[in-house]
């Protein structure tokens, strides 16, 4: 990991594959090995006035997921990076330099990119991949949030690909080899 700055971890994969599974682990891994480690959304902003103000009950079912992306994509429209700047604000309260940020749904290319120029952070790209994950309406599936990364990027332009095609034993042992090459690099 690159001393002297933020390493910003964002996590990437389609609805229900593992993202936050992989980030919980990554915490807890890369903890073991003696850094600092603080775990963020991009959606908890947008969560939390879609409870506050709307009345959502938590539930990511077709009714909720639909109320995410619209809220989301309102967002966006007002300011691309919107939800970047929430978790900014939030980790600038409590992360410094040599720490670990976990980001468990990086969905758009523009939230890589303001995360690399920024000084502050050496940005690693994680992809989880699954034949698993959630039923999605075909809207759902063709929502930008779904689609802005798969249309941009390559599996081999990812800094890590995590397979999650087996067991929760697999996906632990992948996920601590990952923590451990980080934590070396």
């Amino acid at each position: 990991m690159n001393r002297g700055k933020v390493t910003c971890i964002l996590v990437s994969g389609a609805a229900g594959v593992g993202k936050n599974a992989v980030s919980d682990l990554l915490a807890v891994y890369l903890n073991q090995c003696g850094l600092t480690v603080s775990r963020d959304s991009l959606a908890l902003t947008l969560k939390l006035v879609a409870r506050r103000f709307i009345g959502w009950d938590g539930a990511k079912d077709t009714k909720g997921r639909s109320l995410l992306q619209g809220l989301g994509e309102l967002g966006r429209a007002y300011d691309e990076d919107v939800w970047c700047k929430s978790v900014k604000d939030r980790a600038e309260e409590c992360i410094f330099q040599d720490q670990v940020l976990i980001i468990s749904d990086w969905r758009y290319m523009n939230e890589k990119e303001f995360f690399e120029k920024d000084p502050m952070y050496d940005v690693v790209t994680v992809k989880v991949v699954s034949d698993r994950g959630c039923e999605l309406t075909s809207d759902q599936l063709l929502h930008a949030s779904e689609l802005d990364i798969i249309a941009s990027m390559t599996l081999k332009d990812f800094d890590v690909v995590v397979p999650n095609f087996g067991s929760l034993e697999d996906l632990q042992d992948c996920v601590m080899d990952m923590a451990y090459r980080l934590e070396e690099e």
